[in-house]
């Protein structure tokens, strides 16, 4: 008889399989460093076919609706890539500044010559402007002015100065 063990053809089959199952097990780790809030940190991925949106997602990192990644999203991960996430916010800020007033000069007959008399007293007014700010990972990068208010109208100062008056002589007949 003939031993009912592998066969030649069954060990050179069996041989090949394991060969296979070797070369399709996980892939070699790779090691990306990532740089996110202020830190830097190196993760190790197994994945073969892995983005960048992936690997962010695998370091437990929420992306904001602003923020900025380098390299893009979808580019596929490498070992020793470097990936850097910029965090980018938008906020609003108002200041207040004072509406100077203007001062008016009128002359008058009725005021005795050479003399000056408030008429009005002059008060600042008040405008607000609003900024968009622009910060990237917590510096300031931009400062636009979006709009400009007055709150409160200025009030002119109006001060009368008296003049000679010029009476003229008319004949009467």
């Amino acid at each position: 008889g003939r031993n009912p063990g592998l066969t030649r053809a069954g060990l050179v089959l069996l041989s090949l399989w394991i060969i296979f199952l070797g070369a399709c097990g996980t892939p070699e780790p790779m090691r990306v460093a990532l740089s996110v809030d202020g830190k830097e940190k190196t993760l190790v991925v197994t994945a073969e076919q892995m983005t960048v949106r992936d690997l962010l997602s695998y370091g437990g990192i929420t992306l904001g609706p602003l923020d900025r990644v380098e390299p893009d999203l979808y580019v596929l991960v490498s070992s020793g890539m470097k990936v850097k996430v910029t965090r980018v916010e938008e906020k609003f800020e108002a200041e207040r500044q004072a509406l100077p007033f203007a001062h008016q000069t009128m002359r008058s007959e009725r005021v005795p010559q050479g003399e000056r008399r408030l008429l009005q007293a002059g008060s600042n007014g008040e405008i607000e402007i609003t900024y968009r700010v622009m910060l990237e990972d917590g510096a300031e990068v931009s400062r636009e002015q979006v709009r400009r208010e007055v709150r409160v109208e200025p009030v002119d100062e109006i001060v009368v100065i008296g003049v000679q008056g010029e009476l003229t002589s008319v004949p009467i007949s």
